[in-house]
């Protein structure tokens, strides 16, 4: 049989069932095939690459995540992107591909993705049949779905008579052909010797591999985790709420009358509208987290982490010394962003320590406001002490109580009507203005504006309000509820 040079003779090929999507005919020359498994994985696929997009890559995908990874195929070169199980695709893929000269097809759902690898390198490269005969040996030793990771890297091997070996992250990316991921995280990579069958093998083996250590890592940290989701809810529930959650946190082992002090990483807003910037961020949230759940988890003491609304909540219990586990929270703090590349623009705060479930959550409180304070200030990867005195006590007090947070929200309800990012805009020029007694020249260079634009929109936004600044009363209302809404 003559080798398949193009996108087009794929599709001749009747009994592969193959058919085209878009691009342009014939299409690039096809110098190989990899399988991929997350739709991240096609970065990095060398120029000429028919990659074959498994069901596990595309299903429930959303659109602006399929433009991605198309705009990445056609940006290195690739020949063609092969869809298994989906026979349509996006409007905006289609667009991308014939801009870009790549071909997308599409090819029934199949439960033996490797036999259809085979098949494609088979009609691609013409390799030999002992070569197709050990990949698919290495494809049989990985059916165990339960085995751990160096069992199958074992049975893999011992397939073909050859060692895959496996080593941590350095100088690897999740577009590598062995990267082994947990979700979205990189925790190791797969060398495979310098043998065209294992080379081929190697996306499979890592694949199978990158299983096996998301399972380990799910019972390794799932006690930590699910106690981490019980404090988020008590840091943040209705004051109705706490009995029953109380309750479940003495169910899962929280000590909740020792002393706990709290840190809060504000990774910084992500943009909805840019697809890329989500992707990152989600990364990003997840790289950091991985890292924090590892680096934690080897000190002493009882530590937990949780994600919350696109950041991380740090929390620390003691029944010793509360000194102590402020330390000890700072220098695993330090040691996180020292080592991790993900935090380069994270604010931190931090809280506490506090006895009970109302120093929890006052500790929590103090975190956010302390990483609000940071990010005002510019200074990232540096933890913010709060200073629990004073005004900023009173604050962390009113913003820790649903009641009165929901009083203050009240009185800026007009405002959240205009949007999040007209009320944020809003909030900021209401609080500079108040907080400059009034002046607009000196709210004016707290928000770097000409005087005349602050009273203008002081001016539109008083009508908004069911408030009157000229009276002392309504004054400090808007103040409250504009630094409590700041803070938090």
């Amino acid at each position: 049989m003559s080798p398949v040079t193009t996108p087009q003779d794929l599709v001749d090929t009747h009994h592969l069932d193959v058919h085209w999507l878009a691009g342009p005919t014939p299409g690039r020359p096809i110098s190989g095939v990899r399988a991929v498994e997350r739709l991240a994985d096609v970065e990095g696929q060398g120029s000429g690459r028919l990659v074959v997009l498994t069901t596990s890559a595309t299903d429930h995908a959303p659109a602006y995540e399929l433009d991605i990874a198309t705009r990445l195929a056609g940006a290195h070169g690739c020949a063609a992107l092969l869809f298994v199980g989906k026979a349509e695709v996006p409007r905006t893929c289609r667009h991308l591909a014939e801009r870009s000269g790549l071909v997308l097809l599409t090819t029934p759902e199949t439960p033996d993705i490797a036999r259809l690898i085979i098949r494609l390198d088979r009609l691609v490269t013409t390799t030999a049949a002992a070569t197709l005969e050990r990949l698919a040996a290495v494809q049989a030793a990985l059916a165990d779905g339960e085995a751990d990771a160096t069992e199958l890297l074992d049975r893999a091997g011992a397939a073909i008579g050859l060692h895959f070996a496996y080593v941590g992250p350095e100088d690897a990316t999740a577009a590598d052909p062995g990267a082994v991921l947990a979700g979205e995280q990189l925790v190791g990579v797969v060398r495979a010797p310098d043998d065209e069958a294992a080379q081929l093998a190697l996306p499979i083996v890592a694949a199978a591999v990158s299983r096996a250590r998301q399972r380990e890592l799910a019972r390794l940290f799932a006690p930590t985790q699910t106690r981490g989701e019980v404090i988020a809810q008590l840091a943040f529930a209705e004051s109705g709420h706490l009995p029953a959650l109380v309750e479940q946190a003495r169910r899962t082992g929280l000590r909740l009358e020792a002393h706990h002090a709290a840190a809060w990483l504000d990774l910084g807003p992500a943009d909805a509208s840019d697809a890329d910037a989500l992707a990152r961020r989600r990364h990003q949230l997840g790289q950091v987290e991985l890292a924090g759940l590892q680096l934690f988890g080897e000190m002493s003491g009882s530590w937990h982490i949780a994600a919350v609304t696109g950041n991380l909540l740090v929390t620390g219990t003691s029944e010793g010394s509360p000194e102590r586990l402020l330390a000890g929270l700072r220098d695993g703090l330090g040691r996180l962003l020292g080592s991790n590349d993900g935090v380069i623009d994270t604010y931190v705060g931090v809280g506490g320590p506090w006895q009970g479930v109302d120093g929890l959550r006052t500790a929590v409180t103090e975190a956010r406001m302390a990483a609000s304070i940071a990010r005002e200030k510019q200074r990232a990867r540096v933890p913010h002490q709060f200073d629990g005195t004073g005004i900023s006590r009173v604050l962390a007090e009113l913003a820790a109580s649903p009641t009165s947070r929901k009083v203050l929200d009240d009185v800026l309800a007009p405002l959240d009507e205009l949007g999040p990012e007209k009320s944020d805009q809003a909030v900021r020029t209401l609080l500079a203005y108040l907080d400059e007694q009034c002046s607009p020249s000196r709210a004016a260079k707290v928000l770097h504006l000409h005087p005349n634009a602050v009273t203008y929109r002081i001016r539109r936004l008083q009508p908004l309000l069911d408030l009157d600044l000229e009276s002392p009363g309504d004054r400090f209302t808007l103040h409250l509820a504009c630094r409590v809404r700041a803070a938090g």
